[in-house]
């Protein structure tokens, strides 16, 4: 059936009783009137639409009166959102939202309002549609489609139409529904207002198993983006500041949104770079605008010039001492992106969509390439230490400063901890994570690890700070009964400050036992290499490939007063 059809049916119609149908729903339902319409009078029947007002589902359904209001047709519409806000497209990304625990409180108090509902005297049904995957893993974000799919097919219908959902028309206007299928949507609601149906319940929540891989330890660490176009719709330079947008009108939603994902990811510990062809006076115009939520401050830093994109990410890269493979370039210029893939070939590269159609999947994919198991502190405060980074670098590569004194002057603090299982989950991410100082590149998963520790092993791991910053959990090492060092590792934060030095020395004068390193070569590790085949060359024994403690020891008790080294 066709606009023009419906609306001659409705125009023609003859002598017919008149009854009420009402509809319950979160969203805009009016352009399915027409058609709603059209369908009874073909049964001989007037309707009279009645519906709730636009997203107040859930206060209607906690009224106490609303299993005795007497229409001839009730029908309740449920969306993926109605069972949790957070999943609302037009409430933004929830930052608060890492694993799927988080939001299950909130869809079980959602189903004991609808189960409230008496389904003899209104039927409910359901529409699948695409979701915002935010939360912190797609094993998370798996789990939350599986169980709100369960849940809705234990308290409706659920109804399967292919291409019915239309973002863009929802962030317009608030009708999730395509054009071209609203006969078919008003055909489905016609028909199962007039019925029963049975729904099957299901005791169990069993989710299909699903193969996920270890994505944590290919996660990205920077995300670089442009500015024109990516972050606001229009060109700041040229448009000025009045004529850009990203606010949460459909010019500007999905810019809005991507701002929104961003932040959540600066949070989980992503590093934000803005590489942008503008002035940076242009560059911080657009950052200031009111509707932009980004600002400068979110950014570890921002490249504006009209160098080439790829020369201002090896510029960045090489200052955070960071590698191609961290990156991920977003940009919506194919030319850019070109350029990127063609000098940062490790890296990847995505192009910010141009239609609301292929916005999810891009949402999807960049969260996705962020995934981790947890959220650490020193994730949090990542962003906080590599703007230091930036500046002390200056600093060590300067010709002029005496290193040492610069070093006391830090006033260094390092808390050494002997882990347990119920504390480990730092070290894990750091022996998975870090590879310039690793000692083999090896992955240990958490089992491997805690076995290794119940066999009477050794995971160490020591926590830094000094007078510019908190910099938590950067170094570990986990040796087995024997003595044989299995991985031994160091963030790249705190390079240039002889803490592998301090950490290895504590541990030697605590007697834990080093008989054997298992160094093993590969592409990233030279930083722990020359650590062992020139620093602590002299003290190592060459073919037992252990360190002789005494001769460390005395080595380095006078430069241990670098340091304020607490053991606990």
């Amino acid at each position: 059936m066709k606009y023009l059809d419906a609306l001659r049916i409705i125009q023609n119609k003859k002598k017919t009783i008149q009854k009420t149908f009402k509809i319950y729903s979160s969203v805009l339902t009016e352009p399915l009137d027409i058609f709603i319409k059209a369908f009874y009078i073909k049964s001989g029947i007037n309707i009279i639409i009645k519906r709730n007002q636009f997203d107040t589902l859930s206060q209607n359904l906690i009224n106490n009166n609303f299993n005795e209001e007497n229409d001839d047709f009730k029908i309740i519409i449920l969306f993926p959102w109605d069972f949790h806000e957070g999943l609302n497209w037009r409430k933004g990304v929830n930052i608060r939202q890492k694993k799927f625990i988080d939001t299950k409180p909130k869809i079980d108090n959602f189903l004991k309002i609808i189960n409230r509902v008496d389904k003899k005297k209104c039927n409910i049904l359901y529409f699948d549609s695409p979701i915002p995957e935010t939360l912190i893993n797609p094993k998370e974000n798996y789990k939350l489609k599986e169980y709100i799919n369960f849940s809705s097919k234990k308290i409706s219908k659920e109804i399967n139409l292919k291409n019915y959902f239309d973002l863009e028309k929802y962030i317009d206007i608030g009708c999730p529904f395509n054009s071209l299928k609203m006969p078919l949507i008003a055909k489905e609601l016609v028909k199962y207002a007039q019925k029963e149906f049975h729904i099957p319940f299901k005791k169990k929540n069993n989710f299909k198993k699903n193969n996920f891989k270890d994505y944590e330890l290919k996660a990205k660490k920077i995300l670089a983006t442009d500015f024109d176009g990516v972050l606001w719709k229009g060109i700041i330079g040229e448009d000025g500041p009045k004529n850009i947008y990203c606010g949460t009108d459909v010019k500007g939603f999905m810019h809005n949104y991507y701002q929104d994902l961003l932040l959540k990811l600066k949070n989980e510990g992503v590093l934000l770079i803005g590489i942008t062809k503008n002035t940076i006076k242009d560059a911080n115009t657009g950052l200031n605008t009111i509707n932009c939520k980004l600002k400068k401050k979110d950014f570890v830093k921002i490249f504006a010039s009209y160098k080439s994109k790829s020369s201002q990410l090896i510029s960045a890269l090489k200052s955070l001492n960071l590698s191609q493979e961290h990156v991920l370039f977003i940009d919506d210029n194919d030319i850019e992106i070109a350029d990127v893939k063609k000098n940062l070939p490790k890296s990847l590269s995505i192009k910010f969509p141009t239609s609301f159609d292929k916005f999810s999947k891009f949402i999807r994919e960049v969260n996705y390439n962020f995934s981790k198991n947890i959220v650490t502190k020193e994730d949090r405060n990542r962003l906080i230490n590599y703007k230091e980074i930036l500046k002390t670098t200056k600093i060590f590569n300067s010709k002029i400063i005496n290193l040492d004194n610069y070093l006391k002057s830090l006033n260094m603090n390092l808390t050494i901890k002997k882990k347990s299982a119920k504390n480990f989950d730092r070290a894990i991410q750091l022996i998975n994570k870090t590879n310039q100082f690793n000692l083999n590149g090896i992955r240990l998963s958490k089992k491997k690890i805690l076995k290794i520790i119940s066999n009477k092993g050794n995971l160490i791991t020591g926590s830094y700070k000094d007078n510019i910053s908190d910099y938590g959990e950067i170094i570990a090492i986990l040796i087995d009964k024997n003595g044989k060092v299995l991985s031994f590792v160091m963030s790249c934060r705190v390079f240039q400050r002889k803490i592998e030095h301090a950490f290895i020395f504590d541990i030697v004068k605590r007697n834990f036992k080093i008989n054997e390193l298992n160094y093993i070569k590969t592409d990233k590790n030279e930083p722990i290499r020359n650590f062992i085949f020139n620093d602590l060359n002299g003290f190592i024994d060459k073919k037992q490939n252990f360190i002789d403690k005494r001769k460390y020891i005395d080595f380095f008790k006078n430069k241990d007063k670098l340091f304020k080294i607490k053991y606990t």
